[in-house]
C-alpha cells in the first residue's frame, strides 16, 4: 500500500467471511447484510497467570468501517480490513458484527473477534480494587512467549497515561456545528526497567486522583508486544469533614500482598511478594482457612520483599495468607500544621489462594447410538437416550436436568448451556480478624492524624432467527423439559416427546450431578426439517385497516426441481390474495411467493391456512394472528339501583355513525350486571384492575388487595361472572410479579428493572400480601416477614424523615399492626412522628391502634367521631386523594365498629364518586375503595331477595330473566348499544335491583388534531438510510417528543410524578431491542450519543425512563419523577413487511392523575418492497 506518495509499504489485511444459514439447513441466498467493524479492547488469560492482566481493558470502541452488501448464491460474503499494529501486538481486537436479513427482513446477527497471538505477550499484575493519590504501590510486569514461559531478559517500557476531557466542535448529519465533551488518554510519565527474576518492577506514586492507564511494551518491530490496564485513583481529602464522609474501601495501613498465582494444588510452594508503606523489622505471618493453620514470626529487612509458603491438605479449599507488621515511632511533626503520620501502628494485609480439590468426573453422551447429525421431522414422536459414565467408564448413578429447546430462541440472548463449574469455587470466608487499637490509646489529637490545620485563618484547604415470527409469539419453543431424570443401573435413561411443528434446530442439553462431587453438562443439536415446506412471514399482529404484502418462503431440501403450487385454504377475519400461486424450485434452494393480506373485517383473531404441493410432496401450515382495533378503546360505565322500571341509555358519541363497520367491529361491546345485591356496582372497577395494562408495584398490589378481600365471596358464588379459579389465577400471576420486585432488603422496587426500594409502594405490596394471607390464599411467609421487617427497620432507624413525609405512609404502621410487629411504646413513638404528616395519617394511625388492641375501644371511637370525611374530589397524585382518604376512614370505622351512620355515609360517598369509566381516579384509589366497600357490604349481613324475575327490553327483543341467588351477567350487542331506545329493565314491584352496564367504543380513527389535556405529544419517523421512503429492511429512528402545560406560567416549572408514555408500533415494524442479540443498530445511528450523553439537544431534554418495556405492538416508558419541560424519547425500529399500516396515537399521561394526558394524531405508514 502507499500511505505516503512515492513510498510503498506492506500492510496486513484480515479477510472475514460472513455466511448465512437457516436453522433447518441450507444457505440464505442473496440476502441483504449489514456489517460493522470496530477496534475494541482485548483480554486473555494464559494458563498459570491469573494474577496478571493481558491485553487491554479500555472498553471504548473505535469504528473501523461499516457497509451494506448482499450475500452470494452460496450465502456468503467476504470483506477485507487492514490490521493495525495494536491488533498484532496484542493490545486490541477487531470486532466484526454482521446482521443478515432474510426475505421477511427479520434479522440474524453474529459477532466475532479477531485476536491474533503475538510472538510475545505482556502481563501487568492486577492492582488492588482501590488506590489513593499519593500512595506508593509496586507494579510488576512480565513477558511470556507463545509457550507460556516467562522471559528472563529484556526491557519493559511503561507509559503512564492520564484520561483528560476536552470540549470540542462536532458536525451533525445536517452540517450544523455543536459542542461536545470527549475524553482521551495523554502521556503523563515514561520509564524503563530490565527484567529481573522473570519480571520488571516499577514503584509508582500518583500525586493526583483520576483515571489512569498503564501501557507496557516489550520488544520492537514484528516482535513488539503490548498490554494496557486502566484503573482509578481516589482523590485524597484535606479536611476532617471530607475524610469522615468518605466511603473508604481500604485502610491506609494495608500491606500489598501479591502471590505468584491465585490457584494452587496441595504441596505447592507459593511465592508471595509484599510491599510495606514503612520499613518494619518483624512481621507475623499467618495461614488461615477454617481457623488458623499456623503462624510464625519472620524478619523483614526492607519495605519490599518476598517469602515462600508451602500449602498443606489443611489449606483446602482456600487459604488466607496474612502479614501483620508493627511499625515503631518515627519522627515527630515539627509544626502544628504537620500531619503526624509516623506514629506507632500495625500494617496488615491478606491474600486469598484457592487450593484445588480432587474432583471426580463423569461423562454424558446424548443419543450415542446415532453418530451422525441428529435429524427429525416436525411433529415427530421423538426418543432420545442418555448414557452417563464415571471416570473409569462404568455406569454412573446421576440425576439430570434435560431440556430440548429451539436454538433460535436461545440465540436471542446468546444462551450458553449451563455448567456446574462454579461448584468447584466453594471458598471459606476469612474468620479471623485483626485490628490495631494503639492509635486510640496513644494519640492525644486524632484530628492531627488525618488533617492539616491552617496556620492563619482560611478554610482548612478544601443469533439469531431466520424467521422469528412464531418464536416471538406462541410457537412452542421448548419441546421437552425435565429437571429430575435418573439413570438406571446401566447409567442410561430415555426421554420421549412430540416435536413442535417448527422447522428449526433444537439444542438438547443435559446437566448431570452424582451423589458425590462429580458433575458435567453436554449439548447436541437436533435438526428438524422436511424435504418440502412453506414458511409464511406473517407480521406479529395487524391493525384493522392494514394491508400487508408478505413473503411465503417455499423450501426444497431435496434433489428434485419443478413448479411448486401455493394455495390459500382459509383466511378468516381477513382477505388474502392471490388465492393460488406457483414458483419454480431448484434442488436445495428456496423461492418466495408473495401474499397480500388485508385486515378489512375489523378487530378480532385472524386465521390463515396455506397449502403447498411439489412433485408429490405437500405441506400445510396454519397460523393465527390478532387484529387490533384501529383506534384506542374507551371504556365507560353506568351503574345504580332502582325499584320498578329503569331505562339505561349509554352515551355513545355521534362520530360512530360515520365510521366504517370494519373500524367498529370488535370495539363496541357491553356487559350488563343485574342483582338484588349491591355487588354488580363493583364489578366494573374489579374488571378495570384485572385488565390494567401496566405492571408497577402499586398497580399489581392494587389488583391483589380487593381480589384477595373478595375471595371468600367468590367461593360462595356471590360475585356473578367470577370463579375461584379465575381469582386464584390472577392472584398467582400478581404474586409472581410482586416477588420479582422484592429486593434482598425485604423492600420492594417500583418496577422490576429497578434496584432501589419504593417506600410507599412497599406499603401497598405488604398490605396486599397480608390481606391475601387473611383470605386463605397461600402466601410465602418468609417473603412476607422480610417485607414487614424491612418496614420496621426503616421506621425506627436514624435520619428517616422521608418515611413520614405523607399521610399515606402511615400504612406502614397498619402493616406492622396487622402482622403483630408493634408494641404500645412503638405506637406512641410513631403517633408523634405521623402527627403532622397529612390527612390520611389520622385514620391510618387510628386503624393501626385498633388492630394493635392496646388502646381502649371507647377512646378510639371518640377520636374516630372527630374525623371528617374528605369533601373535595381533588387528587394530589399518589400523595393524597379524597377517595382513598374516605376508603381508609371506612376501613377504620369498620374495625372499630359502633358508628354505623358514619360507615353508611362513607360507603355512599364512595359509590357516588365512582367515575363513569367504572373506576375511581386511578388504580391506587380503586384497589382500596373496592376493598373498603367489599368489607362494608360483608359486615352488614343483609338478607337480599333471590330468584327474582324481571324483564329485559332491548332492540333485540323482550325476554324474562331470573336473578338467581346473587345475580346474572348478560352480554349486550353492538346493535343494542347503538340503538337510540337503549335498555329497559322492568323489575317486580318494590324489590330493589342493582345494575351496572360496562360498555366500550373506539376513539376517532380519522382524527386530524392532537388531544391536549395538559400535555402535547408528537411522533416522527426518520429513515437512517437518508431516504424519505421506507423500504423493507430499513432501520427507522422513532422520535416521540412531548411537553406539559403545568410549568409554563412559572420560571421554575412544575414537578411531575409518575409519567407514562405509550407509543404504538405499526404492524409492519419490529422494535430493535438492544438487550437481544438477534439484531444490531448500525454505528451511524449514534445511539449512545442520543440516548445517554446529550441531556439537552435541539430544543428538548432526553427522556431517561426509569422503566421501559418493548412489546409486540408498543413501547412503554415510565418516569417516576420529572420536572416540567419538553422531552424527547428515541428508539429504533426495523421495517419487516411491505404494505400500508395504521399508526395509532402516541399517548402521555400521569398515572395517578389520569385526567391529564395528551394524544398525537393517528397516521398511516407505507412500507415499500426492499430494493
Amino acid at each position: 500500500v502507499r500511505h505516503i506518495v512515492g513510498k510503498d509499504s506492506e500492510q496486513e489485511y484480515l479477510v472475514c467471511k460472513i455466511k448465512g444459514n437457516y436453522y433447518s439447513g441450507g444457505p440464505v441466498r442473496h440476502a441483504k447484510v449489514q456489517w460493522t467493524a470496530h477496534l475494541t479492547e482485548r483480554t486473555s488469560s494464559p494458563a498459570g497467570f491469573n494474577l496478571y492482566h493481558f491485553g487491554n481493558n479500555d472498553t471504548q470502541k473505535e469504528l473501523i468501517e461499516s457497509g451494506n452488501s448482499v450475500l452470494s448464491k452460496d450465502g456468503e460474503l467476504a470483506i477485507a480490513l487492514p490490521i493495525s499494529n495494536s491488533v498484532l501486538n496484542g493490545l486490541n481486537s477487531i470486532e466484526i458484527s454482521a446482521t443478515v436479513l432474510d426475505v421477511d427482513a427479520r434479522p440474524s446477527t453474529a459477532v466475532s473477534r479477531f485476536s491474533p497471538d503475538p510472538v510475545y505477550r505482556v502481563g501487568i499484575a492486577r492492582l488492588p480494587a482501590t488506590l489513593a493519590q499519593g500512595e506508593e504501590f509496586p507494579v510488576q510486569i512480565i513477558a511470556i512467549d507463545k509457550n507460556g514461559q516467562k522471559l528472563e531478559r529484556g526491557e519493559i517500557q511503561l507509559e503512564i497515561m492520564r484520561k483528560r476531557y476536552f470540549y470540542i466542535q462536532k458536525r451533525n448529519s445536517d452540517g450544523g456545528i455543536y459542542y461536545s465533551w470527549t475524553s482521551g488518554w495523554t502521556r503523563s510519565h515514561n520509564a524503563k526497567q530490565s527484567i529481573k527474576d522473570g519480571m520488571a518492577t516499577f514503584d509508582l506514586i500518583l500525586a493526583e486522583g483520576g483515571d489512569y492507564m498503564l501501557l507496557a511494551t516489550y520488544g520492537t518491530g514484528n516482535e513488539e508486544a503490548k498490554a494496557a490496564m486502566s484503573f482509578y485513583v481516589d482523590y485524597s481529602y484535606s479536611s476532617f469533614e471530607d475524610y469522615a464522609g468518605r466511603d473508604r474501601m481500604r485502610s491506609e495501613n494495608e500491606i500489598f500482598l501479591m502471590p505468584d498465582r491465585d490457584v494452587a494444588a496441595v504441596n505447592d510452594k507459593i511465592k508471595i511478594r509484599y510491599s510495606l508503606p514503612r520499613i518494619c523489622e518483624y512481621a507475623l505471618l499467618t495461614k488461615e482457612s477454617d481457623g488458623i493453620i499456623n503462624a510464625r514470626v519472620v524478619k523483614l529487612d526492607k519495605a519490599q520483599g518476598e517469602f515462600i509458603e508451602t500449602l498443606t491438605e489443611a489449606a483446602r479449599p482456600n487459604v488466607y495468607i496474612g502479614l501483620i507488621a508493627p511499625a515503631t515511632r518515627g519522627e515527630f511533626p515539627l509544626y502544628v500544621s504537620d500531619v503526624d503520620s509516623n506514629f506507632p501502628r500495625a500494617y496488615y494485609g491478606y491474600t486469598n489462594i484457592k487450593v484445588q480439590n480432587s474432583v471426580d468426573n463423569i461423562s454424558v453422551a446424548i443419543a450415542p447410538e446415532q453418530t451422525g447429525e441428529l435429524k427429525a421431522g416436525p411433529g415427530d414422536q421423538q426418543k432420545i437416550s442418555f448414557v452417563v459414565t464415571d471416570r473409569n467408564g462404568k455406569p454412573a448413578d446421576v440425576e439430570m436436568a434435560v431440556c430440548v429447546v429451539d436454538e433460535a430462541i436461545l440465540s436471542l440472548t446468546g444462551y450458553v448451556t449451563p455448567s456446574l463449574n462454579s461448584l468447584n469455587d466453594f471458598l471459606l470466608p476469612l474468620s479471623v480478624f485483626t485490628g490495631d487499637l494503639r492509635t486510640s490509646l496513644i494519640s492525644q489529637d486524632l484530628f492531627r492524624l488525618i488533617s492539616t490545620r491552617a496556620l492563619t485563618g482560611g478554610d482548612g484547604g478544601a443469533g439469531a432467527i431466520a424467521s422469528d415470527l412464531d418464536s416471538r409469539k406462541d410457537f412452542r419453543p421448548v419441546a421437552y423439559w425435565n429437571a429430575g431424570l435418573r439413570t438406571d443401573a446401566n447409567g442410561r435413561c430415555e426421554i420421549e416427546f412430540k416435536l413442535p411443528d417448527s422447522m428449526t434446530s433444537y439444542r438438547i442439553y443435559a446437566v448431570a450431578l452424582d451423589r458425590g462431587t462429580a458433575f458435567n453438562s453436554k449439548d447436541r443439536q437436533l435438526k428438524v426439517s422436511r424435504e418440502f415446506y412453506l414458511e409464511p412471514a406473517l407480521p406479529r399482529f395487524m391493525t384493522a385497516g392494514d394491508k400487508a404484502t408478505l413473503p411465503v418462503s417455499v423450501s426444497n431440501k431435496g434433489t428434485q426441481s419443478g413448479q411448486a403450487e401455493v394455495s390459500v385454504i382459509e383466511a378468516a377475519n381477513l382477505a388474502a390474495s392471490p388465492g393460488k400461486n406457483s414458483v419454480n424450485l431448484e434442488p436445495f434452494t428456496n423461492s418466495v411467493s408473495k401474499l397480500t393480506l388485508e385486515a378489512d373485517n375489523g378487530a378480532g383473531e385472524a386465521k390463515l391456512v396455506l397449502s403447498g404441493s411439489f412433485n408429490g410432496l405437500s405441506d400445510s401450515i396454519s397460523r393465527t394472528l390478532p387484529v387490533n382495533p384501529a383506534a384506542t378503546i374507551i371504556n365507560r360505565n353506568l351503574s345504580g339501583h332502582f325499584t320498578g322500571t329503569q331505562q339505561i341509555k349509554p352515551d355513545m358519541p355521534k362520530y360512530l355513525a360515520s365510521m366504517s363497520q370494519a373500524d367498529i367491529k370488535g370495539t363496541v361491546n357491553g356487559r350488563l350486571n343485574i342483582s338484588t345485591t349491591p355487588w354488580p356496582r363493583l364489578a366494573p372497577a374489579l374488571r378495570y384492575l384485572m385488565r390494567y395494562p401496566y405492571g408497577c408495584l402499586e398497580q399489581v398490589s392494587s389488583g391483589i388487595i380487593p381480589l384477595a378481600g373478595m375471595r371468600n365471596l367468590v367461593m360462595e358464588g356471590r360475585l356473578p361472572g367470577y370463579s375461584l379459579v379465575d381469582i386464584d389465577k390472577f392472584l398467582e400471576g400478581g404474586f409472581n410479579k410482586l416477588m420479582k420486585m422484592q429486593r434482598a432488603s425485604g423492600g420492594f422496587s417500583y418496577w422490576t428493572s429497578q434496584y432501589s426500594e419504593s417506600w410507599w409502594g412497599t406499603q401497598y405490596a405488604v398490605f396486599a400480601m397480608t390481606i391475601a394471607k387473611k383470605s386463605g390464599y397461600a402466601v410465602d411467609e418468609d417473603r412476607l416477614q422480610a417485607g414487614v421487617d424491612f418496614i420496621r427497620q426503616c421506621l425506627f432507624k436514624n435520619n428517616n424523615d422521608d418515611r413520614f413525609s405523607d399521610g399515606i405512609l402511615a400504612m406502614a404502621v397498619v402493616n406492622l399492626a396487622m402482622n403483630s410487629k408493634i408494641s404500645a411504646a412503638d405506637m406512641d413513638t410513631l403517633k408523634k412522628r405521623f402527627e403532622k404528616a397529612g390527612k390520611e395519617a389520622a385514620p391510618l394511625m387510628l386503624w393501626a391502634e385498633a388492630l394493635n388492641g392496646q388502646t381502649p375501644i371507647a377512646e378510639l371511637q371518640a377520636r374516630l367521631n372527630k374525623l371528617e370525611p374528605a369533601e373535595r374530589d381533588i387528587s394530589y397524585g399518589w400523595q393524597y386523594t379524597p377517595t382513598r382518604h374516605n376508603a381508609l376512614l371506612l376501613l377504620t370505622c369498620l374495625t372499630l365498629k359502633g358508628n354505623d351512620k358514619m360507615a353508611d355515609d362513607l360507603s355512599g360517598r364512595l359509590l357516588n364518586s365512582l367515575g363513569n369509566n367504572g373506576y375511581w381516579n386511578s388504580t391506587a384509589d380503586t384497589g382500596l375503595a373496592l376493598f373498603a366497600l367489599a368489607e362494608y357490604f360483608k359486615s352488614r349481613n343483609t338478607e337480599f331477595a333471590n330468584n327474582v324475575d324481571f324483564v329485559l327490553i332491548t332492540a333485540d327483543g323482550k325476554e324474562t330473566l331470573n336473578s338467581g341467588q346473587f345475580g346474572i351477567t348478560r352480554e349486550i350487542s353492538k346493535e343494542v348499544l347503538l340503538s337510540p331506545e337503549g335498555i329497559t329493565i322492568e323489575g317486580p314491584g318494590k324489590i330493589l335491583l342493582s345494575y351496572s352496564l360496562e360498555y366500550s367504543y373506539p376513539d376517532e380513527t380519522e382524527r386530524t388534531e392532537a388531544v391536549n389535556k395538559g400535555f402535547s405529544i408528537e411522533k416522527k419517523f426518520e429513515n437512517l438510510s437518508g431516504s424519505k421512503d421506507i423500504r423493507v429492511g430499513d432501520i427507522i429512528k422513532a422520535t416521540v417528543e412531548f411537553e406539559d402545560d403545568f410549568g409554563k406560567e412559572t420560571w421554575y416549572g412544575a414537578r411531575l410524578n409518575h409519567l407514562a408514555v405509550e407509543d404504538p408500533i405499526p404492524a409492519g415494524f419490529i422494535a430493535i431491542n438492544p438487550d437481544l442479540k438477534n439484531d444490531n443498530i448500525p454505528s451511524d445511528a449514534d445511539m449512545a450519543n442520543e440516548e445517554y450523553y446529550c441531556d439537552w439537544e435541539f430544543g428538548a431534554y432526553t427522556f431517561y425512563a426509569d422503566h421501559r418495556e418493548l412489546r409486540n405492538d408498543r413501547l412503554l416508558a415510565f418516569k417516576d419523577r420529572a420536572w416540567s419541560g419538553r422531552f424527547r424519547l428515541v428508539y429504533y425500529l426495523r421495517a419487516v413487511c411491505e404494505g400500508t399500516f395504521k399508526m395509532k396515537p402516541s399517548q402521555i399521561g400521569l398515572m395517578y392523575n389520569p385526567e391529564y394526558y395528551g394524544m398525537s394524531v393517528p397516521q398511516t405508514i407505507t412500507v415499500l418492497p426492499a430494493q
